[in-house]
């Protein structure tokens, strides 16, 4: 009897730590991307410093300053981070505040589809003329980061022509 359950829980153990060296072969984990780039727009007519960052697993991968002009029409001007996060997929948090005012955040991870590989987001300033941040982001679904077109900024794996 103490033979049975002791080989039944070697079985056991063995299967769980298979079964996890299995799933660090198999892609990603759930809610797991990339980020392609993130960029801030001021919206609103007054020129701004603003603050970013990035947090990919708890640890910050990004922290810059830009200082943008004032929207005038039909321009709403705006800033690409430098790419410092690289192309590690994991879970990503972006951050914006202007002029060391309070840090508005989005979670890249949350409800994020299971087949979404790629991720691109933007802080946008009083877009609804408001003085608050509105975070917009774009899941690339159907191809990884290297299939996105050109644009100027971002990440250079997701930025190849």
């Amino acid at each position: 009897m103490q033979r049975r359950r002791f080989l039944a829980g070697i079985g056991t153990v063995t299967t769980g730590m298979i079964t996890g060296c299995l799933d660090s072969f198999g892609g990603t984990d759930e809610g797991e991307t990339q980020l392609g780039w993130f960029a801030v727009n001021n919206h609103g007519t007054e020129p701004r410093t603003f603050e970013l960052r990035v947090v990919r697993d708890d640890e910050q991968v990004h922290s810059s300053t830009a200082d943008i002009p004032g929207a005038t029409e039909p321009t709403i001007p705006g800033h690409v981070a430098e790419c410092t996060w690289g192309d590690s997929h994991g879970k990503y948090t972006v951050a914006a505040r202007v002029e060391g005012g309070e840090w508005a955040e989005q979670s890249l991870s949350e409800n994020l589809p299971e087949d979404v590989d790629c991720v691109f987001a933007s802080a946008d300033y009083a877009r609804f003329e408001s003085g608050d941040f509105s975070f917009q982001t774009s899941e690339n679904s159907t191809l990884d980061c290297t299939d996105v077109g050109g644009f100027e900024g971002g990440c250079s794996f997701a930025n190849e022509m």
